[in-house]
Protein backbone atom coordinates (compact mmCIF):
# COMPACT_ATOMS: atom_id res chain seq x y z
CA UNK A 1 0.00 0.00 0.00
CA UNK A 2 2.68 2.54 0.95
CA UNK A 3 4.55 1.74 -2.71
CA UNK A 4 1.33 2.62 -4.34
CA UNK A 5 0.77 5.90 -2.75
CA UNK A 6 3.89 7.16 -3.16
CA UNK A 7 3.73 6.61 -6.97
CA UNK A 8 -0.13 7.79 -7.25
CA UNK A 9 1.20 10.74 -4.84
CA UNK A 10 4.24 11.78 -7.01
CA UNK A 11 2.45 11.90 -9.98
CA UNK A 12 -0.34 14.12 -8.02
CA UNK A 13 1.68 16.88 -7.79
CA UNK A 14 -0.13 20.66 -8.91
CA UNK A 15 2.35 22.72 -11.43
CA UNK A 16 1.44 26.05 -12.13
CA UNK A 17 3.08 27.79 -15.37
CA UNK A 18 4.11 31.41 -15.38
CA UNK A 19 1.06 33.71 -16.53
CA UNK A 20 3.95 35.96 -17.97
CA UNK A 21 4.91 33.15 -20.79
CA UNK A 22 3.21 33.72 -24.02
CA UNK A 23 0.77 30.61 -23.62
CA UNK A 24 -0.17 31.57 -20.00
CA UNK A 25 -1.77 29.26 -17.89
CA UNK A 26 -2.30 27.04 -20.77
CA UNK A 27 1.38 25.63 -20.63
CA UNK A 28 2.30 23.95 -17.56
CA UNK A 29 5.69 22.97 -16.46
CA UNK A 30 7.49 19.96 -16.91
CA UNK A 31 8.60 17.89 -13.84
CA UNK A 32 11.97 15.85 -14.08
CA UNK A 33 11.40 12.55 -13.22
CA UNK A 34 14.63 11.83 -12.28
CA UNK A 35 15.01 11.79 -8.28
CA UNK A 36 17.35 14.90 -6.91
CA UNK A 37 20.24 13.49 -5.16
CA UNK A 38 20.97 16.37 -3.00
CA UNK A 39 20.46 15.67 0.91
CA UNK A 40 17.28 16.08 2.64
CA UNK A 41 16.71 19.14 5.21
CA UNK A 42 15.84 16.91 8.31
CA UNK A 43 12.97 18.42 10.64
CA UNK A 44 15.67 18.72 13.53
CA UNK A 45 17.45 21.43 11.78
CA UNK A 46 14.98 23.34 9.72
CA UNK A 47 13.21 23.13 13.38
CA UNK A 48 16.80 24.45 15.19
CA UNK A 49 16.76 27.16 12.26
CA UNK A 50 12.87 28.78 12.60
CA UNK A 51 13.40 28.31 16.56
CA UNK A 52 10.58 25.71 16.89
CA UNK A 53 10.28 24.84 20.50
CA UNK A 54 8.34 21.38 21.79
CA UNK A 55 4.67 21.46 22.29
CA UNK A 56 2.53 20.17 25.70
CA UNK A 57 2.22 16.63 24.14
CA UNK A 58 -1.06 16.07 25.98
CA UNK A 59 -2.53 19.30 24.35
CA UNK A 60 -1.49 18.74 21.20
CA UNK A 61 -2.87 15.25 20.88
CA UNK A 62 -6.46 16.37 22.32
CA UNK A 63 -5.90 19.01 19.46
CA UNK A 64 -5.04 16.17 16.74
CA UNK A 65 -7.87 14.12 18.21
CA UNK A 66 -10.59 17.41 17.46
CA UNK A 67 -9.10 17.20 14.10
CA UNK A 68 -9.18 13.53 13.32
CA UNK A 69 -13.18 13.90 14.59
CA UNK A 70 -14.17 16.96 12.98
CA UNK A 71 -12.94 14.50 9.68
CA UNK A 72 -14.73 12.09 10.76
CA UNK A 73 -11.81 9.46 10.93
CA UNK A 74 -13.70 7.67 14.15
CA UNK A 75 -11.48 4.80 13.96
CA UNK A 76 -7.95 6.95 14.27
CA UNK A 77 -10.10 9.31 17.22
CA UNK A 78 -10.22 6.03 19.55
CA UNK A 79 -8.42 7.08 22.46
CA UNK A 80 -5.98 3.61 22.14
CA UNK A 81 -5.10 4.62 18.35
CA UNK A 82 -5.09 8.50 18.95
CA UNK A 83 -3.01 8.09 21.58
CA UNK A 84 -0.65 5.45 20.05
CA UNK A 85 -0.73 7.67 16.47
CA UNK A 86 1.13 10.93 19.08
CA UNK A 87 3.85 8.34 19.86
CA UNK A 88 4.61 8.13 16.47
CA UNK A 89 4.79 12.41 15.96
CA UNK A 90 6.77 15.48 17.19
CA UNK A 91 4.84 18.10 18.32
CA UNK A 92 6.48 21.30 18.15
CA UNK A 93 5.36 25.19 18.11
CA UNK A 94 6.71 28.08 15.81
CA UNK A 95 7.00 31.83 15.75
CA UNK A 96 4.81 33.75 12.97
CA UNK A 97 6.88 34.67 9.90
CA UNK A 98 9.05 31.51 9.90
CA UNK A 99 9.61 29.19 6.56
CA UNK A 100 8.81 25.76 7.62
CA UNK A 101 9.23 24.11 4.34
CA UNK A 102 11.04 26.20 1.03
CA UNK A 103 10.58 25.87 -2.74
CA UNK A 104 12.91 23.42 -4.56
CA UNK A 105 14.49 21.71 -1.22
CA UNK A 106 14.33 18.31 -0.85
CA UNK A 107 12.53 17.44 2.94
CA UNK A 108 11.85 14.62 4.28
CA UNK A 109 8.95 15.65 6.92
CA UNK A 110 5.37 15.87 6.98
CA UNK A 111 3.40 18.75 9.00
CA UNK A 112 0.09 18.55 9.98
CA UNK A 113 -0.78 21.68 10.94
CA UNK A 114 -2.75 21.79 14.53
CA UNK A 115 -3.30 25.34 15.05
CA UNK A 116 -2.58 28.77 13.52
CA UNK A 117 -2.37 29.71 9.79
CA UNK A 118 0.35 29.14 7.07
CA UNK A 119 0.81 31.04 3.75
CA UNK A 120 1.53 28.95 0.63
CA UNK A 121 3.64 30.77 -2.24
CA UNK A 122 5.64 29.93 -5.43
CA UNK A 123 8.11 31.87 -6.89
CA UNK A 124 7.89 31.71 -10.64
CA UNK A 125 10.58 31.33 -13.22
CA UNK A 126 9.74 35.19 -13.84
CA UNK A 127 10.31 36.02 -10.71
CA UNK A 128 6.86 36.96 -9.72
CA UNK A 129 5.51 35.48 -5.99
CA UNK A 130 2.16 33.42 -6.18
CA UNK A 131 -0.17 33.26 -3.52
CA UNK A 132 -1.34 29.71 -3.02
CA UNK A 133 -3.46 29.65 -0.60
CA UNK A 134 -3.29 30.15 3.00
CA UNK A 135 -3.27 26.08 4.96
CA UNK A 136 -5.39 26.13 8.81
CA UNK A 137 -6.16 23.45 11.22
CA UNK A 138 -6.02 19.44 9.30
CA UNK A 139 -4.27 20.55 6.31
CA UNK A 140 -1.05 18.87 5.32
CA UNK A 141 2.68 20.75 4.24
CA UNK A 142 5.36 18.66 2.89
CA UNK A 143 3.07 15.33 2.36
CA UNK A 144 4.56 14.29 -1.05
CA UNK A 145 8.39 14.76 -0.39
CA UNK A 146 7.67 12.33 2.48
CA UNK A 147 7.24 9.50 -0.03
CA UNK A 148 8.76 11.27 -3.57
CA UNK A 149 12.51 12.38 -3.50
CA UNK A 150 11.55 15.47 -5.50
CA UNK A 151 11.79 18.83 -4.37
CA UNK A 152 9.45 20.42 -2.39
CA UNK A 153 6.84 22.54 -5.17
CA UNK A 154 6.00 25.42 -2.69
CA UNK A 155 7.40 27.66 0.20
CA UNK A 156 5.12 27.62 3.63
CA UNK A 157 5.31 30.13 5.93
CA UNK A 158 3.69 30.61 8.83
CA UNK A 159 1.58 33.70 9.41
CA UNK A 160 0.75 33.07 12.89
CA UNK A 161 2.50 31.35 15.72
CA UNK A 162 1.34 27.64 14.78
CA UNK A 163 1.33 23.97 16.39
CA UNK A 164 2.18 21.21 14.40
CA UNK A 165 2.49 17.49 14.06
CA UNK A 166 5.93 16.10 12.87
CA UNK A 167 5.94 12.62 11.09
CA UNK A 168 9.01 11.83 10.26
CA UNK A 169 9.93 8.92 7.65
CA UNK A 170 11.53 6.87 10.32
CA UNK A 171 8.44 7.14 12.54
CA UNK A 172 6.36 6.34 9.20
CA UNK A 173 8.42 3.00 8.74
CA UNK A 174 8.25 2.04 12.33
CA UNK A 175 4.19 2.57 12.28
CA UNK A 176 4.27 0.40 9.35
CA UNK A 177 6.03 -2.99 11.16
CA UNK A 178 4.49 -2.06 14.50
CA UNK A 179 1.06 -1.16 13.71
CA UNK A 180 -0.02 -1.59 10.03
CA UNK A 181 -3.76 -1.08 11.09
CA UNK A 182 -2.71 1.80 12.38
CA UNK A 183 -0.23 3.46 9.12
CA UNK A 184 -2.87 1.68 6.85
CA UNK A 185 -5.63 3.93 8.66
CA UNK A 186 -3.05 6.90 8.78
CA UNK A 187 -2.65 6.74 4.99
CA UNK A 188 -5.58 6.47 3.96
CA UNK A 189 -6.48 10.06 5.80
CA UNK A 190 -3.38 11.20 4.56
CA UNK A 191 -4.40 10.29 0.79
CA UNK A 192 -7.89 12.41 1.40
CA UNK A 193 -6.67 15.25 2.93
CA UNK A 194 -3.77 15.27 -0.26
CA UNK A 195 -7.10 14.92 -2.73
CA UNK A 196 -8.98 18.37 -0.81
CA UNK A 197 -5.67 19.82 -0.75
CA UNK A 198 -5.15 19.28 -4.63
CA UNK A 199 -9.23 20.33 -5.66
CA UNK A 200 -8.64 23.84 -3.46
CA UNK A 201 -4.91 24.33 -5.45
CA UNK A 202 -6.83 23.53 -9.25
CA UNK A 203 -9.68 25.95 -7.68
CA UNK A 204 -6.82 28.59 -7.02
CA UNK A 205 -5.31 27.75 -10.31
CA UNK A 206 -8.43 28.33 -12.69
CA UNK A 207 -9.37 31.44 -10.92
CA UNK A 208 -5.63 32.82 -11.60
CA UNK A 209 -6.37 31.98 -14.90
CA UNK A 210 -10.02 33.34 -15.35
CA UNK A 211 -8.24 36.80 -13.99
CA UNK A 212 -5.00 36.16 -16.70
Amino acid sequence: MFKLLARLWAGASPALADPHTSSGFQQTQVVDSRPDTRPSVAWSARSAEVGALGHDRARATMLLGQLLAADGQAALNAERERRLLASYLDFSEVPAQAAVVRQDERGDYLMILLEGRVAMERLLPSGTRVRLGDARAGDLLGELTLLDPHTRYSQCTTRTPCVFAVLKPQSLEWMMRAEPRLSSLLLVWLARRLSAHLRRMSARVAGLAARA
